[in-house]
């Protein structure tokens, strides 16, 4: 309480100890590992010229940006680069909005 009246804080939250915040990214990094080999594996497979495919490889490209917010350094080697799935994403969405309209 003292560091947050010196830093002009106005106040002091705790959101944990740190065995906590430790035990939450284990589990997330875990959780993340999991997933690009489950999605991953699943993503090469997918036909991306229905638009079932399509909207399942776009649910599949923002689970992996969203595991680059929370776990970036098990995405590293792992996945494309967050610029990569983002252009990813943009022509895959472009590419369900050309089937719908057909």
């Amino acid at each position: 309480e003292e560091l947050a009246a010196l830093l002009n804080m106005g106040g002091w939250n705790e959101v944990g100890t740190g065995q906590q915040i430790f035990d939450k990214w284990q589990a997330d990094c875990k959780a993340c590992v999991a997933d690009i080999q489950r999605y991953g594996d699943r993503l090469q497979r997918l036909n991306t010229n229905t638009v079932q495919g399509l909207q399942e490889s776009i649910s599949i490209i923002k689970k992996f940006l969203r595991w680059w917010d929370r776990t970036p350094n098990m995405c590293f080697d792992k996945l494309p680069s967050k610029t990569q799935l983002k252009l990813m994403l943009e022509e895959s969405q472009r590419r369900l909005q050309d089937l719908r309209r057909r």
